[in-house]
This record gives C-alpha cells, sequence and structure tokens, in this order.
C-alpha cells in the first residue's frame, strides 16, 4: 500500500514537472512571438527599433524605479520622518526625471538607433544584413552566461561573484564583441539555488533576459548597469511565473555600514578608472575588480568578505558608465555612495536574485548623470 502512495505520488510530481516545462516553453514561445511580430511588422517603415525599443526602455525604468521605491519605505519603517527618507525621496525623484530624459532623448532622435554603444556592440557594425546574425549570437551569448555562471556558482562552489567575474573575462577576452550579453547572463548565473531550482529555470530566465537584452539596445546607452537591470526582468519574471519566493535575508548592521561604503566607492572608482581613463572594455574592467574583490576580500574579512565583495562588484557596475554619462571620478564617487545606501535598504528585497546588484548600479547612475548635467545646465 505505501508503494502505491509512493508510485502516485512520484508521478504526480513527475506530471507536474512536465507541466511545469511545457508552461515555461509556452511563456517563451509567446515572447519571441511579440518580439518577431512588432520587428517585422515595422521594419519596413524602420521603426522596428524604436518601438521596442520603446517598450524595453519601459521594462527597465519600471523595474529600476521599483527597487529604489521600496528604499522609501524601508527608511520610514527604520527611522520614521527623518533625514535618510527625505534624501531617498530626493533620489527617486531624480531617478524617475532622468529616466524620463532619457526616453524623451530617444524619442527625439538623439540617440539613433544604429549607433552602437561601447558596451553592448563593440567591433561590430549593426546593419540591416548583419542584426538578426548579430541578435543570434548575443541571444545564445546570453543563454551560455547564464548556464556557465550558474554551474560556477552552484556546482562548482566559486560563489557567485567569483563565478560571475570569470564569466566576464572569458568572454570579454575571447568574444569581445559580445561579451556585454555573456556579462549579462551572468547576472543571471548568480541567483541563488533556492529560487532556481535547476537549469530548467535558469534557462527560461536567460531566455527572457535576451529578449528584454535585444529590444534595449538603443537606450539608456552608456548607463552602467543597465545589464543587470536587464537580468533582473528575467529573473524576476521567472520567479513569478515559477511560483517560487525571493528569500527573506536580513539588513547588514549599521557598524559594518562604513566599510561597505568605502568599498562601494573603491570598487566604482577603479573601475571607472579602468574603463574610462585606460581605456579598458567596460565588461573586462568590472569582471577584474569582481574578481579580486572575490578573492581577496573573503580571506581578509572571514565574517563579512563575501559581503565587501559583493557591494564592490555591484559598484562596479556603475564604473562601467561611460565618459558622457558619467564624465569624471567626483560623479562617480557619489554614485558609489548611492549604490552603498541603496544596497543596505534594499537589501531584504528580492534576496536571491541575479541582478539585482546591477539594478541599484543602474539608478545609481541615472541619478547622478541628472545631477551632473544639471550642475553643468546641459539639461
Amino acid at each position: 500500500m505505501l508503494r502505491i502512495v509512493e508510485e502516485n505520488s512520484y508521478n504526480k510530481k513527475s506530471s507536474k514537472k512536465k507541466n511545469d516545462i511545457s508552461c515555461f516553453l509556452a511563456w517563451i514561445s509567446v515572447f519571441l512571438s511579440i518580439y518577431v511580430k512588432i520587428t517585422s511588422k515595422y521594419a519596413n517603415f524602420g521603426w522596428d527599433n524604436m518601438l521596442s525599443s520603446l517598450i524595453g526602455a519601459l521594462f527597465l525604468t519600471a523595474k529600476v524605479t521599483i527597487l529604489f521605491f521600496v528604499t522609501i519605505f524601508e527608511a520610514l519603517a527604520s527611522h520614521g520622518l527623518n533625514l535618510i527618507l527625505f534624501v531617498f525621496m530626493v533620489l527617486f525623484i531624480m531617478l524617475l526625471l532622468g529616466s524620463i530624459k532619457e526616453i524623451k532623448r530617444f524619442l527625439s532622435k538623439k540617440n539613433l538607433p544604429g549607433k552602437s554603444s561601447k558596451i553592448e556592440t563593440k567591433g561590430v557594425t549593426d546593419t540591416r544584413h548583419s542584426r538578426w546574425y548579430i541578435n543570434l549570437i548575443n541571444f545564445l551569448g546570453l543563454l551560455i552566461g547564464a548556464i556557465t555562471t550558474y554551474g560556477l556558482n552552484h556546482e562548482v562552489g566559486f560563489g557567485a561573484v567569483l563565478a560571475a567575474g570569470l564569466v566576464g573575462i572569458f568572454g570579454a577576452l575571447f568574444f569581445p564583441a559580445y561579451g556585454a550579453a555573456i556579462y549579462c547572463g551572468a547576472f543571471i548565473g548568480m541567483s541563488s539555488s533556492e529560487i532556481f531550482h535547476g537549469y530548467v529555470h535558469v534557462i527560461v530566465a536567460a531566455l527572457i533576459a535576451a529578449i528584454v537584452y535585444l529590444t534595449t539596445k538603443y537606450v539608456f546607452t552608456g548607463f552602467g548597469g543597465k545589464l543587470g537591470t536587464i537580468a533582473l526582468i528575467g529573473v524576476a519574471i521567472s520567479v513569478v511565473l515559477t511560483e517560487k519566493e525571493f528569500l527573506k535575508v536580513q539588513r547588514p548592521g549599521w557598524d559594518i555600514a562604513p566599510l561597505i561604503i568605502i568599498f562601494s566607492v573603491l570598487g566604482a572608482v577603479v573601475t571607472y578608472i579602468l574603463n574610462v581613463r585606460l581605456q579598458r572594455d567596460p565588461v573586462m574592467s568590472s569582471a577584474a575588480v569582481g574578481i579580486s574583490a572575490g578573492l581577496l576580500l573573503p580571506q581578509i574579512y572571514s565574517e563579512f568578505g563575501e559581503l565587501f565583495a559583493t557591494i564592490v562588484i555591484c559598484a562596479s557596475f556603475a564604473g562601467m558608465s561611460s565618459k558622457e554619462r558619467i564624465p569624471n571620478e567626483f560623479y562617480m564617487i557619489l554614485a558609489g555612495i548611492i549604490c552603498a545606501i541603496t544596497f543596505i535598504y534594499t537589501f531584504s528585497y528580492l534576496g536571491g536574485a541575479g541582478g539585482k546588484l546591477g539594478t541599484i548600479a543602474f539608478g545609481s547612475v541615472i541619478v547622478v548623470s541628472l545631477l551632473q548635467r544639471v550642475w553643468r545646465r546641459q539639461l
């Protein structure tokens, strides 16, 4: 009798697993169909990039604003009505204004489709004849980056920071034209195994993120952290579709907050120097800083080393920004500080989700980019 019950239970689980996989494939088919239909319908008019990019830009804006909106509630719950709450409200408003400004800039055709960014299509001419080939390679690169990083992270035991850094270095060295897509996939692979129960979930998140990646090639160019935001969209949708839950984690104590800020600023500035001043590849710059932090800090700080390495690579994503967005190290220091305080106040939100670190950096860069334009009166 017990054996029959066990067999029935096994059959139910097996059936549920097959249904889940079928559901995943159905959702991916829907996303692919929508993307192909939009780009095919408007290709003859030259509107394919405009429309799909606008949709992608709205996705990016929604994700980063939601994350930063959480900081207001966290500050209110922790401290009540005080200065830190006011600071986060100002940051949130600036984030909204900066995002709207960038979308309007794109729609006004000051940032026309076809002007490839240093981060995304280095060394590749994006013509209409080569576009589908480029998109296919980027699609596959992102997928491979996600699977490889997840394996190094959980199967090999390298940890999220070191695994992502290694995959980023590999992509930048051997496939520089597609290194950004590979690095974007790596952020998905940084996710906790508690929210991704197997590679099927990783693949689902990567496929969704790949579609978002392709639709956002021409918007928010030069903003560090954009790749992570793309990854987080894929991870979040995948978690919702698979009915998983994000981890509940406790926020770091205020006793280590100064060190978090210091390491965040260091990660941002060092990456920026490598990227802008020394003209190194942005992916290579961030990945190198991430690997260094992942190897050294856990050895120096036995208790909080991994946490410090995490904030370093988080801020390094901000350091991937172009000189147009962040003109000098002073503004990058500000971005590093915003990264740190946002990291602390969103720590318990979206626990275990890959791409969250990049989203923090993305929002920080948008805020600082708007700030420097206001300061220089370039609006």
